[in-house]
């Protein structure tokens, strides 16, 4: 009860905006049910839930804190304009490493059928991920991810979907660790071509070792979410 209630409400406090009761006891309700899932899932070291999401990634980066003599003026920072080029990357990972990192082709529309050919597909044909039976994915509530399609291929398919907290965009281990390490590994790159930009992807990703990841889940676990 304890680990409940600890999990519970360092997870609600995450909110945009004043929530209605029933909004609320939503929140409260999925809290409860994911932390069952992640004790359930504890004892192989949560092998069984894939998590996942997509952020934008842009080509080129400046250096968000740059080291200058006293009296030397500050380099000019740009900001990057709508126009920038920028790739949008899917990442699906575990505690045991990442199993899938898919980039959005340009022109394409992130809906429920390029999330089910896309994302959830090869995750059922892969072996290694064990994608069958038992398998959890977990994800936040952008509409591809709760499309009414989406549940219809995961009955079909016997693939168990966590239920992430409503409002609580940054409580998926994706946003408040992966996405932050990857742009930070990346801060001050620029990438003359799509596939360089890739390879410094896969790179970052492979730096990180299985007990880091570990860590990580204990830490959403116990409701401790932040960089390590």
């Amino acid at each position: 009860l304890t680990r409940s209630l600890v999990f519970v409400v360092k997870h609600l406090h995450w909110a945009p905006h004043s929530l209605i009761e029933a909004q609320r006891q939503i929140r409260i309700d999925r809290s409860i049910e994911l932390l069952r899932r992640l004790e359930s899932a504890h004892a192989n070291e949560w092998q069984s839930i894939m998590t996942l999401d997509e952020s934008w990634f842009y080509l080129w980066t400046s250096h968000e804190t740059v080291c200058i003599q006293a009296g030397q003026q500050p380099p000019e920072m740009v900001k990057h304009m709508m126009g920038d080029r920028k790739m949008t990357m899917s990442i699906v990972w575990n505690s045991q490493g990442f199993h899938l990192v898919d980039a959005f082709p340009k022109g394409q529309k992130f809906n429920a059928n390029y999330y089910i050919d896309r994302i959830l597909q090869p995750l059922l044909e892969s072996r290694s991920t064990g994608g069958g039976p038992g398998l959890i994915i977990h994800a936040d509530n952008a509409r591809p991810h709760i499309a009414r399609k989406t549940f219809k291929f995961c009955r079909e398919n016997r693939l168990e979907m966590a239920l992430h907290q409503p409002y609580s965009p940054d409580l998926a281990p994706s946003d408040f660790f992966l996405f932050e390490h990857v742009k930070n590994v990346l801060e001050g790159a620029e990438f003359p071509s799509d596939e360089t930009f890739l390879v410094a992807i896969q790179r970052a990703l492979s730096d990180l070792t299985g007990d880091t990841l570990r860590v990580v889940f204990a830490k959403w676990l116990n409701g401790r979410i932040g960089s390590l």
